[in-house]
This record gives C-alpha cells, structure tokens and sequence, in this order.
C-alpha cells in the first residue's frame, strides 16, 4: 500500500503572546507506504492425532512527513519534532556524552551557554556533544536520536487440539522503535526535590566513584535538569507472550452420565512475559494512548497487567 494524507490537523504550540499555547492547524502533509502479509499453515495431516493450525503477520511500514505548513520544525513537546524528510515520531535533543571527571576537562570543553558564573560546569556534571563544533552547546546542537515507529511489527499464532486437549498461543513482537523514558529525569535528580531511583542515586558521581552514567548530587543544580537527551532514549524493541489458553473437554462417557452436552474447563494467561532491553514498566505503553502524533512517550504509564483466568463452559 502507498497512502497520502493531506491538510493534517494538529494542536501545534504557538507564541503565549497571542494568549494561547496552542492551536489546532492544518499543519502539513504525510506519506504512508509499507507491506503486511499474513501465512496461515496447516501443520499436521488431517489423520493425524494431533492438530496444529497456525497463522504469521508481518509488517512493515515506513512513515514520513512530506511537507509542513510552517517555516521551521514544529515542536511537540515531550522530545518529539514534526521535520519535512523524517517520520512522525522523531526524538529530536542533546546527544549525552558522559560526565565530566575533573575540573580541567570541564574548563577545556564545550559547556551549555547558562553554564557560566555560579552554575560554571564542573566535576561530576553532564557533558553534551557540539555538533556544530562552534565551542558552545547551544540548541544549534540538538540532533535526531531515534524514531517511535518500529522498522517491523510481527504476530505468530497457534493453535493446537490432542485428544481432549486444546492449546492456543500468540506471541508478538515489534523491532527498531525506541521510547522516550520522560520519567528518567525526575528520577535521577539530585536536588533532593523527589525520590530518586536506586540505581541512579547509588551509582551518582562521586570523587570516590567516578560514574560516566550519572551526574553529581547538588541542590542548586538548574541548567540540564529537564534537559531531553539520548538518556531518556532507549531501544523499546520487544518480545512478548500476549495469550496463552490450555483447555480440556471432558470426554463423551462423562458427558453422557451426567446429561451434558458438552464441558470445557480452560485456564488462560494474558502478558505472561515480556523480553526486551526497555528499562521502563512497558516497552508497548506510551502515556499519549493513540495520540497519532505523540507515539512512544513513557511518563511512567501503569503497565499493562498480567492476569491469569481460570474458567468452566
């Protein structure tokens, strides 16, 4: 399929000058185009004793913003740009690279323009990459750092019956999207404003331990805190056992004694696990729902739950 879509309404932000944040406007064009099939096997004969049906989906979409109602790029919110060439979804901030060990290595690198005077770059802070090499980091030196959409999405279902017996699974998985864990930036600020994470507050710069990851513990830190960068980026590819159901039928020399037609007990599981590298609650949840524009977004959304179901027919 190849899909164009004109005249997009979206609630873009505006200057607080006019009084308004935002506005709804007939923001820009956007191109669709992908493939999805679907395999449906027989696996066994009919003769055989057991029977095992099963059904594959695949698909593939490539997404991308083919003209925009506006000058520059429409900033979203949440990490998330609208930019003519690239897919809705884009994450767009500061490239993350390390933490600044000594004092010479702050003074010697290039620091964010607030960072002068009381709140100069010293040791245990963030360091970000310059892009544009002018000696500054400025927000010249923001860059794309990934995509929500994923490069894949796939299903596998199955289905099996032995005798009385019957089985059903399906398994999905979804690859190449990343997330933006927003939920990151509370939890490893050091201000002693909020709780913080275990592992970001244990593993924080110290003179004694050196983290790369983690910055430094001060109350009166203000200039990269809330700072979107590839920290709160990560790879939310996934793997996970959506439904699993294993039933029985009670066998016609039962059903005829005690005058029933038919008895099935079951017992189901749905989300029974998950693998991923995603270090939030959910690699599938974004916290804007099915908000088109607003994909891949965890604000610490309540995942989705495990549930175990024991039933009789």
């Amino acid at each position: 399929y190849q899909k164009y879509t004109y005249d997009l309404l979206l609630s873009t932000p505006i200057s607080s000058t006019t009084g308004f944040e935002f506005t709804t406007l007939n923001i820009g064009n956007v191109e669709n185009k992908g493939v999805d099939l679907e395999i449906n096997s027989v696996n066994t004969s009919a003769s055989s004793a057991l029977q095992w049906n099963s059904a594959l989906n695949f698909s593939v979409n490539t997404n991308v913003v083919t003209k925009l109602a506006t000058d520059t790029d429409v900033n979203l919110g949440s990490g998330l740009i609208l930019r003519e060439g690239e897919a809705i979804g884009t994450f767009y901030g500061y490239q993350f690279d390390g933490i600044f060990q000594t004092n010479e290595e702050a003074d010697a690198s290039p620091v964010f323009v607030q960072q002068t005077g009381a709140n100069k770059a010293v040791a245990g802070d963030r360091k970000y990459r310059d892009m544009d090499g002018d000696g500054v980091i400025t927000e010249e030196d923001r860059t794309i750092l990934g995509n929500a959409l994923p490069d894949f999405t796939w299903g596998l279902n199955n289905n099996l019956e032995y005798k009385n017996f019957t089985l059903s699974f399906f398994i999905q998985g979804s690859h190449g999207n990343e997330m933006a864990k927003l939920n990151s930036s509370p939890l490893e600020d050091f201000r002693g404003l909020n709780n913080v994470s275990a592992e970001a507050g244990l593993n924080r710069w110290t003179p004694e331990n050196p983290s790369n990851r983690y910055p430094r513990a001060l109350a009166n830190r203000s200039v990269d805190v809330g700072t979107f960068s590839s920290t709160m980026v990560e790879d939310a590819s996934y793997v996970r056992l959506k439904n699993v159901t294993l039933g029985y039928n009670l066998p016609s020399s039962v059903l005829d004694r005690i005058n029933v037609r038919n008895v099935r007990l079951y017992v189901s599981a749905t989300n029974l696990f998950t693998i991923t590298d995603y270090s939030g609650f959910d690699p599938e949840g974004s916290s804007y729902g099915t908000a088109t524009a607003y994909p891949g977004v965890d604000q610490g959304r309540y995942p989705l739950t495990k549930t175990y179901l024991l039933g009789l027919n």
